[in-house]
Formats: C-alpha cells, structure tokens, sequence
C-alpha cells in the first residue's frame, strides 16, 4: 500500500515471511531483511495511486475513487475497522461487509459467494476484494449425504472449490483478490487446523493468479 508521502510497499509473492507494521524509523536495511521495500520515485508513487505489490511485473493499483471490498469473519472486522480509518485518507473508499461467526463451509447462515456477488453488482467501482476467513471453517461437513472429516480428500476437494468460487466471482468483474491467511493460534490442534486452511488458501492464490499474504 501507499502512505501520504508517497511511500509504495513492496510485498513479495514468493517469501512467507511475517509483512511487519510500518514504522518511519526503520531503516532500508531492515525492510530489506522482511523483503519489505520502499519507494520514493515521484514518477511510480503519485500522491493518488494507492500500490500493493506482489512482485515486480504484478501489481495491483487502485485509484482515487475506487472501492475496496472487506470480507471475512470477525477476525476481519477488527481490520476493517483500520480500513474505514485510513483508506479514505488515499482517496479510496470502503465497503466492510465483514461478518462474525460467518465462513465458506456452509451457505445456510450466511452465503458469501453471493454476498460478494450482490455487492459488485451494485458497486460498479470496487478493484479489490480483501479476504480473511476460516475460524469457523474447522469442522466436518456431508457432502451428498456423506460426512467428510476436516482434511479428508474430499472434504478439502469441497472447501477448495468454496473458495475458487469467490475468486470467479472476483474474476468475472476483473476485480483483484488479496487473501490474507489465518493468524497462528496458540492450541496446537487449532494451530493444525488453521495451518491447514492456509495451505488451501495460498495454493488457491496461487492457481488464480491472485495475492496473498502470510499474516
């Protein structure tokens, strides 16, 4: 992303490595060290182009004007909180539809597929969909009429496909998608879980040309 002065934030696509919070003291030396670069050339960062970057020939750009879409679970909310603050600030605006106690496994409660859906239509200037998902997404699920345990092949067959289905609905509006992954818990068997989902949400990013950031 891009702050007021004009600074660009490079994220590599290809390192795992945690994105650190921004802070004017540190040096180029230690952003180098969390493949994190700053720019400062006038000619790539105007002071109404907003940048997130996944690698040097992939970008995604937003300007003055246009929508950010936030979804997810509550875990998201706290992060829409932070986007309605200062987004508008680079000239974007913000739709945070994010939800608590929502996820992809089931659609009954709350189905995001076509949430997302109904909210393109009616916001023909939303470029980024933002996502962050999952923490009610660790549990079993019949898929035509058999029980499928967490991590089985086809259990992970279903949820994969719940999530390419929001990256074609993105794709279908050309709309980028940035997929942030689950934080580390602290319980071992939850930590497994979540470790899990990640690797289904990274490998997704990567089949759909999409970005992604180890959190």
């Amino acid at each position: 992303t891009q702050s007021a002065d004009g600074a660009v934030f490079e994220i590599n696509k290809q390192n795992d490595s945690d994105i650190m919070p921004f802070d004017d003291n540190i040096t180029e030396e230690e952003l180098a060290k969390e493949n994190i670069s700053v720019k400062m050339d006038d000619e790539n960062a105007s002071a109404d182009t907003a940048i997130i970057e996944q690698s040097l020939d992939d970008k995604i750009v937003l300007k003055q004007g246009d929508s950010v879409l936030i979804t997810g679970d509550s875990m998201m909310q706290y992060i829409g909180i932070a986007a309605r603050q200062n987004y508008p600030k680079l000239g974007l605006k913000v739709l945070d539809l994010s939800k608590q106690s929502t996820g992809l496994l089931y659609k009954k409660s709350h189905n995001w597929a076509q949430v997302i859906k109904d909210a393109i239509a009616k916001n023909k200037d939303i470029k980024l969909l933002v996502m962050l998902i999952g923490a009610n997404d660790l549990w079993g699920r019949s898929v035509n009429g058999k029980f499928y345990k967490l991590n089985s092949p086809e259990w992970r067959e279903f949820y994969t496909g719940r999530v390419d289905e929001i990256y074609k609905i993105a794709k279908a509006s050309n709309i980028k998608v940035l997929w942030l992954s689950l934080p580390c818990m602290q319980k071992t068997d939850y930590a497994k879980k979540i470790k899990l989902l990640n690797e289904i949400y990274k490998s997704a990013s990567e089949q759909n040309g999409q970005f992604f950031i180890n959190t």
